[in-house]
């Protein structure tokens, strides 16, 4: 159905009683509805009705139009407070098709339209009645649907359109791809591309944000990184397998001190601070609406890497070999430490024997040496923790790749053994 305007005539002649012009034409199946704005030059007879006539001339009307004023006073005062629309029983009989939905038009961009289907034993779905149902959610933009009828009977008898109505009605978030980097360096920004769309007929209502949490592997989180140049709501609606994609990489930064280690990468969409509200079709989640996308790797941007061995007894007395790799110049006061801690507490001062000068630290390469390990009193075979790493003097501790965000090394703990040697285990 398709309306051309005739010719505007020009300037209202003072003897007119109105005029009336065509400001709008909308073809709805087989029903048209023109917005007319109307122009009264004088007061009208008491008693004066509008017609409407479609026809090829005067003599040749074929049909009467429906009179109204192409609004619903009581859907726009509902709307003007927020309010969202309800149509209750649409396509209530076989043969009939739904008229209404031009009204949905000023509510589903803000809010959701609910739709009620007509009474089962009246229309039971069947002879196309139900893609007429989920031809409605689509022209409604459709959130819900409440059925009017044996929910079980509707199910046996019409499950198919039922999960094709699924996939469609209301929003629908779908991660299309997301991409990040094998390994990033603490502190340092890194990318994540994350395309989404949205495939449902209605916008996203309540909004959110991309968030990517990373946990260690005690599935504690370590790290909450949240997006800010998409809001889910304002991704696109579209019909069917048409929903354009969106694709704004991100660029974040894992925190300066987070150990280096191998963490899982989950997304989630919510408020700003990353608290998760939104659920998504998505597997692998932790319960809290995030979702395992895979694994990544964090290394800490350290002036050197200390490695370690299981101690050892030489001429009598227990020794940790260590070996300290020099990966950036470092300060002239630069020296070895090392304690043993129980229950959070230095108990214990551990020292440390190099090969070489202490000055050769300084110097990019490996240099190797051991901590004196003595036996603390009153062990009572408790277990004890052991950091070691470099500092200086009455200063900073120096960063250490492999180290803790205190600027720690915890190489394990150990526990005495029968025979009162040391057994260093790295949990």
């Amino acid at each position: 159905m398709t309306f051309t305007t005739a010719d505007q005539p020009g300037p209202m002649n003072d003897d007119a009683d109105f005029a009336a012009r065509v400001s709008r034409f909308q073809a709805h199946g087989e029903v048209g509805i023109f917005e007319v704005e109307w122009t009264v030059n004088h007061e009208l007879p008491e008693g004066v009705r509008l017609f409407c006539h479609v026809g090829d001339a005067e003599k040749d009307i074929r049909r009467s139009c429906t009179i109204g004023t192409g609004r619903n006073e009581a859907l726009d005062y509902v709307c003007q407070l927020g309010g969202s629309m309800r149509d209750d029983s649409i396509i209530y009989r076989k043969g009939f098709k739904f008229q209404s939905e031009w009204m949905a038009q000023d509510f589903w961009p803000n809010h959701p339209v609910v739709l009620e289907s007509g009474h089962y034993w009246s229309n039971d779905w069947s002879d196309g009645a139900d893609q007429d149902y989920f031809d409605a959610i689509e022209k409604y933009h459709g959130s819900y649907i409440s059925i009017h009828g044996p929910p079980h009977r509707i199910w046996e008898d019409h499950s198919e359109i039922i999960r094709k109505m699924n996939l469609r009605i209301g929003y629908r978030l779908q991660l299309v791809e997301a991409s990040w980097p094998r390994v990033v360096t603490a502190g340092k920004p890194f990318p994540i591309r994350a395309q989404w769309r949205n495939a449902g007929v209605a916008p996203c209502y309540p909004g959110g944000q991309q968030a990517f949490t990373l946990k260690d592997s005690d599935g504690a989180i370590r790290a909450v990184l949240t997006g800010e140049s998409l809001n889910m709501k304002d991704l696109e609606v579209a019909a069917p397998d048409e929903a354009p994609i969106s694709d704004l990489p991100e660029t974040f930064r894992v925190p300066t001190h987070l150990p280096t280690g191998t963490y899982d990468l989950f997304v989630s969409v919510g408020d700003p601070d990353g608290t998760p509200h939104l659920n998504l079709p998505l597997p692998d989640d932790d319960g809290e609406k995030r979702y395992r996308l895979g694994q990544i790797q964090s290394r800490i941007d350290g002036e050197y890497c200390l490695e370690w061995e299981q101690p050892v007894k030489v001429d009598g007395q227990w020794r940790i070999p260590v070996v300290f790799e020099t990966l950036k110049p470092l300060p002239a006061d630069a020296q070895p430490f090392g304690h043993v801690d129980l229950d959070s507490k230095i108990v214990q001062g551990l020292s440390c024997h190099l090969a070489e000068p202490l000055a050769s630290l300084r110097e990019i390469g490996r240099h190797a040496g051991y901590y004196s390990i003595a036996v603390p009193e009153d062990t009572d075979e408790r277990t004890f923790s052991v950091y070691l790493g470099l500092w200086q003097f009455r200063g900073r501790r120096i960063l250490a790749e492999n180290g803790d965000a205190d600027g720690r090394v915890y190489v394990g703990s150990f526990t005495w053994g029968p025979d009162g040697g040391p057994v260093l285990e790295k949990e």
